[in-house]
């Protein structure tokens, strides 16, 4: 695995670092494209926004991207993969200490997270999720590396034989334990509004998408009852892309997956051959 701590690649990270210790960290998983960034600036705003708010502190995009470029050009050429990039709030100078009365001063992990490119007919056929309950904190805006929730889900989900799991709380829809969630009733998309759940670089394309090509769609609460008369399920991140759900046991059932995910779909993959440059 090719991997960088502050741009250093022999580097080495302390066992005090705040991340590892009290989990002051978040994170970005980039999508690469024939190993150019896609959607590089919207990635990077919301990790500066998100540490900013949580920790006070601006970090320093300009010297992120060039350490980012620096280990992309390390990468094999591949036509789809992607980078995790992690940013904490620095390690203690000794000991431990709930309280950080020190300058901040971040460590950035990048490393390569190999992703599969999408096998065209597993997506078509569609997959298999579960409801889970939601029991995270109202921090869930923030992708924060406390993800404790999410995996245990993830982890039971397949313990279960399904593929997903989509997070329900006080009866309501919020997202998957990976992904935003949306869903198509009579010919409008919907998707749950922001506030506790992450704000996806790809639900902001999605919906950018419905708009481009005259898709209704609405941006509001979604009951889980709501799913029984829904015609099409889906959830959207950088690495999942667009993954069509045919089945939630009691809730949803579709025999294959609908026209408005494949139209969307469709339009996406096309739009990556355009990643933006650093």
């Amino acid at each position: 695995m090719i991997a960088s701590i502050n741009g250093a690649f022999n580097h080495q990270i302390s066992i005090y670092d705040r991340g590892v210790i009290f989990g002051e960290s978040l994170y970005e998983v980039i999508p690469l494209y024939q190993n150019e960034p896609y959607l590089l600036n919207q990635h990077l705003e919301r990790l500066y926004n998100s540490f900013k708010t949580l920790y006070h502190f601006e970090l320093n995009l300009d010297q992120i991207k060039y350490w980012l470029n620096e280990l992309i050009a390390k990468l094999p050429h591949t036509h789809f993969t992607s980078v995790y990039i992690q940013c904490s709030t620095g390690s203690l100078n000794k000991g431990r200490s709930h309280i950080n009365i020190q300058e901040i001063q971040p460590n950035t992990i990048m490393y390569e997270c190999p992703a599969n490119t999408p096998k065209i007919e597993e997506y078509q056929a569609g997959f298999r999720a579960i409801l889970f309950p939601d029991l995270r904190s109202q921090m869930a805006s923030h992708k924060s590396t406390q993800l404790s929730i999410n995996t245990i889900a993830l982890t039971q989900a397949q313990q279960q034989g399904y593929h997903d799991a989509i997070f329900i709380k006080d009866g309501f829809i919020t997202e998957a334990a990976s992904s935003n969630f949306f869903t198509i009733k009579d010919g409008v998309l919907i998707t749950p509004p922001l506030g506790s759940i992450v704000p996806g670089v790809t639900r902001s394309c999605v919906l950018q998408i419905a708009k481009d090509l005259g898709i209704p769609h609405q941006i509001r609460e979604i009951t889980a009852l709501d799913l029984i008369s829904c015609q099409e399920i889906f959830l959207s991140s950088s690495v999942k892309i667009l993954k069509p759900i045919i089945y939630i046991p009691k809730h949803f059932q579709a025999i294959s997956t609908g026209p408005i995910w494949k139209k969307i779909f469709q339009t996406y993959q096309s739009r990556t051959q355009h990643a933006y440059p650093i």
